[in-house]
């Protein structure tokens, strides 16, 4: 529990000295964060001495247990740019602060990671109303945000099923246009479409095209990732960086990273055995590909492939002949 969580540290070791040395003011304020339900930390003195409880370890990930103790700007130099500042309107006697939604770049599982916090800082001040250190209520949203953010693609990917478009390849063109809303979540994509022996590009952002990393066209019976997807109608997981020259890739928006991992996804139609095209999703550089994550790309996937045009039934007859179809002419 939080207060066996505070005896396992030797605070004799911190610059906060013995526990029996404490002032009545940090005791006081341990036993509010120890007794809280909810995540909690205190910030104390002018080098902002961390002491949290247990609600928050998970909020930590291996920064914990070396954060117990730790001075404030060593635990998050990532992100003290940004909530330096906020601590110091604290410290300055200027009252509290509240950040909702607040995007914070944490490395916290070995990599750096997008974060979404809503948090506050609170003076801890003594009777001379001297601030002391800062309370520090916090939650981690990123999951609702990230999620909602998700949700939003998929939702409008949906919508655009019932969009008048006439040809598989202005559907492809829609679709990508709605995914390059959300590049935090899809900064790159490409749809490949079956054509002949061949998968033609149809559309891309983020990428540069007629590149090694996004060609104009893939043999079906090649031995690259998009081609095998497209052969046995398997998702998988690619790794863009042997294939990627500086500048082929569009860096994160949110961020300098250059996104290098994509999900390549089947596009099978209903009645289709054979998929009938690729799309290629790349990966936020700021997230780990979770089964959260997974899912939303199986969703986009699936969204893309329920895609309805006045010209589908068209399409699909004439794809099993390897005859013209659609308005365009492209031949499947």
């Amino acid at each position: 529990d939080s207060l066996a969580l505070l005896r396992s540290r030797d605070w004799s070791a911190t610059p906060l000295g013995p526990v029996s040395q404490w002032p009545a003011e940090l005791l006081a304020a341990v036993r509010t964060v120890l007794s809280s339900r909810l995540p909690m930390m205190i910030w104390w003195g002018p080098d902002l001495v961390q002491i949290y409880n247990e609600a928050l370890v998970p909020l930590l990930g291996d920064k914990h247990p070396m954060a117990l103790g730790q001075r404030a700007i060593l635990c998050w130099p990532e992100a003290w740019a940004d909530v330096g500042p906020l601590a110091a309107v604290v410290l300055a006697g200027e009252g509290a602060t509240l950040s909702d939604d607040f995007l914070l770049f944490l490395k916290r599982h070995g990599y750096i990671e997008e974060t979404y916090w809503t948090f506050s800082y609170s003076p801890i001040v003594n009777d001379a109303n001297e601030v002391l250190g800062i309370f520090v209520a916090t939650s981690d949203v990123t999951a609702r945000v990230v999620g909602e953010r998700r949700l939003a693609t998929v939702y409008e990917l949906g919508t655009m099923s019932r969009a008048d478009v006439h040809s598989l390849k202005d559907a492809a063109q829609a679709a990508l246009g709605i995914m390059s809303q959300n590049r935090p979540a899809m900064p790159f994509a490409a749809c490949y479409l079956r054509n002949g022996d061949e998968l033609e590009l149809a559309d891309a952002y983020g990428l540069v095209t007629g590149t090694e990393a996004c060609p104009l066209t893939v043999p079906r019976q090649a031995s690259v990732a998009i081609a095998r997807v497209a052969r046995n109608g398997r998702s998988q997981m690619f790794d863009l960086r042997p294939f990627v020259q500086p500048g082929d890739v569009a860096p994160s928006p949110l961020g300098q990273a250059v996104p290098t991992l994509a999900m390549l996804t089947p596009l099978t139609l209903s009645g289709e055995s054979d998929p009938a095209g690729v799309l290629v999703l790349g990966v936020n550089p700021y997230r780990g590909v979770d089964d959260v994550y997974r899912t939303f790309f199986d969703l986009v996937g699936r969204r893309f492939a329920k895609l309805r045009t006045r010209s589908s039934v068209q399409w699909q007859k004439h794809s099993r002949t390897g005859q013209v179809g659609g308005v365009h002419g492209d031949k499947k």
